[in-house]
């Protein structure tokens, strides 16, 4: 997950794999992590279920081989942070074009096919607090027809219908503006232009407030386009940095997608804890995933036993582990016996050094490199 984040600090989505690990034009991080065959053995077989069963579970769950992770990974995300009065229910689309039971076209999005998601968000932070894959039809029913018209129509369900003097446009001047109101809800009709109709319905809005600006927009559509663009401003952080990387298979992408979210959803909960962070600089959240990265494959790092073969990775990698070298090969105390490894029973293989967290002897085998047994790992 690491080296996926930093390519997307890289903005290297587009690129080459092996270009990444080059040993002239390359990062050497990259190098100093793993081996380019490593990640491509990782990429290719990673899973997210249990691939015997997914055909009994496929009958019902069009989501099923990522089911799982995606359920858990939503769950947490209301539990992180709590959005503010405003937020933004949309629509967004991961780009995918490969074989997908529930691909979805929309032309007006940028990708055009993909994985459709409802997504609500807070409108001024961009947090997504909930989300929801869309998987097109159910598997033993009928397709959902007018679905936009199905969800305005649940939410106006007190009303009997909308007054014919709103719909109307005919001899209103521009820029006018009718309301109508009942116990719950508050309608609004306002003409841009002539013969151009604006209706929308709020039931946060209880007066016919209309702005003093040229315009005379009712506040009801003012308050709307300040908080409109929620999800909007969210495809667009995930889109400058995304790590989604070329693949063929539906259930990495959405994986992508998660991460792409998941490291938004960490800088807004950073800034918001500590907001003097990196105060004044550019591109801090650029900054910030540089950092999410690298502290995520630093213990790769640090556990490497083979030097990789370029002077910087090969530098980068002793620097790291210089300071576990260093722990490791302290000197033993005045008057430490030899004892045998807890790990290498039954065999008699005897050491001095011992686990600093529980304190049993271990051999250099059972041991990384600042002398930890790998059952306290």
């Amino acid at each position: 997950m690491g080296l996926l984040i930093l390519a997307g600090v890289h903005r290297s989505n587009n690129e080459a794999t092996k270009s990444l690990w080059d040993a002239e034009s390359g990062r050497p991080i990259f190098r100093s992590t793993m081996s380019l065959q490593q990640f491509h053995v990782l990429s290719r077989i990673i899973r997210f279920d249990d691939r015997a069963t997914r055909p009994f579970r496929w009958r019902d769950d069009k989501l099923a081989a990522i089911r799982n992770v995606w359920d858990r990974w939503v769950e947490r995300l209301p539990l992180m942070y709590n959005p503010g009065p405003e937020v933004t229910v949309d629509e967004r689309l991961v780009p995918f074009r490969g074989r997908c039971p529930f691909k979805q076209y929309i032309p007006s999005k940028p990708g055009k096919y993909g994985i459709k998601i409802w997504a609500a968000c807070d409108a001024r932070s961009s947090y997504a607090w909930n989300m929801q894959v869309y998987t097109g039809k159910p598997v033993t029913g009928r397709p959902e027809k007018n679905q936009g018209m199905r969800v305005v129509l649940d939410m106006t369900a007190g009303l009997k219908g909308l007054p014919p003097a709103l719909v109307s446009t005919r001899g209103r001047e521009a820029l006018s503006s009718k309301f109508a109101f009942t116990d719950t809800h508050s309608l609004v009709s306002y003409l841009p232009k002539k013969n151009k109709n604006v209706i929308l319905m709020s039931t946060l809005h209880k007066d016919a407030a209309v702005s003093e600006a040229e315009h005379r927009k009712p506040q009801i559509i003012l308050d709307y386009n300040r908080n409109k663009g929620g999800v909007d401003c969210l495809d667009k952080l995930t889109g400058t940095y995304t790590c989604k990387r070329m693949t063929a298979r539906w259930p990495v992408a959405v994986f992508h997608n998660i991460l792409d979210v998941s490291a938004c959803n960490e800088y807004v909960v950073w800034t918001a804890i500590d907001p003097a962070w990196n105060q004044g600089k550019c591109f801090k959240r650029r900054l910030f995933l540089a950092e999410l990265g690298k502290a995520l494959v630093t213990p790769l790092i640090q556990r490497r036993q083979h030097l990789p073969r370029t002077p910087a990775s090969c530098s980068l990698v002793r620097s790291l582990q210089a300071p576990a070298t260093a722990l490791a090969t302290l000197p033993p105390k005045q008057g430490q016996k030899r004892k045998r490894c807890k790990l290498c029973a039954p065999r008699d293989n005897k050491t001095s050094l011992t686990c600093f967290k529980c304190d049993a002897y271990v051999c250099k085998t059972h041991c990384d490199l600042i002398a930890k047994c790998h059952s306290c790992v």
